[in-house]
């Protein structure tokens, strides 16, 4: 989540400290409103288990919405009703961004400049989308059982930004040397499971060592 946010502000705006100090704030803001109801148990123990962030670094969805306020930026369910959201499934270029999660990963889709990229942070760098794809690639993510929601309101103006909109890039050849790189991943990663390639890289280690 935090990786999320800051590649959708383009900024190191958010640490961890940050995002589980506003998970605090939501248990505490949760515990007295069930408290109040009179829903009893182990609720009002501050050591109650957290739904708003764990151990390994997983933020709820109320963490980013709540971290998103101070930007005036809202977050939007992409299969909800809203008008917002119906327009998005119509045009989904139209929108400036999208957060995605499935479990506990979170990354963000969003416009800079002119250009759609993928800013994953599992991956070894932004992918450039088309704006054929994203559409392709929003509903490839839904199927797949990740849920997206929409950033609406105006993003912060980032240096990306305006080096993007003064050139012109090649989107034939950067789609296509992607093609390539995703190519040769899956290739690299069927050889990793092969015993004659583990063999060699054996191999190649030890030579590595001897020189």
């Amino acid at each position: 989540a935090q990786h999320c946010l800051n590649s959708l502000l383009q900024g190191d705006y958010y640490s961890a400290i940050d995002l589980a100090n506003i998970a605090n704030e939501l248990d505490t803001i949760e515990r007295s409103f069930l408290s109040s109801n009179n829903e009893t148990g182990n609720i009002n123990n501050p050591s109650h288990e957290s739904s708003n962030y764990d151990d390994t670094g997983f933020f709820s969805i109320q963490v980013l919405q709540h971290a998103l306020k101070s930007w005036n930026l809202e977050l939007i369910p992409f299969s909800s009703q809203s008008e917002i959201a119906i327009n998005a499934r119509d045009n989904p270029i139209e929108q400036r961004a999208y957060i995605c999660n499935f479990r506990h990963h979170w990354y963000t889709i969003r416009r800079i400049g002119n250009y759609w990229f993928n800013l994953n942070s599992l991956l070894s760098r932004p992918e450039l989308i088309s704006d054929t794809h994203l559409n392709i690639l929003l509903y490839q993510l839904i199927n797949d059982g990740y849920s997206i929601f929409i950033v609406h309101g105006e993003l912060p103006r980032s240096q990306a930004d305006n080096e993007l909109n003064n050139i012109i890039l090649n989107t034939k050849e950067i789609l296509n040397a992607q093609s390539k790189r995703t190519k040769n991943n899956r290739v690299n990663s069927e050889d990793s499971n092969n015993p004659d390639f583990e063999e060699e890289l054996k191999k190649a280690i030890r030579l590595s060592l001897l020189e």
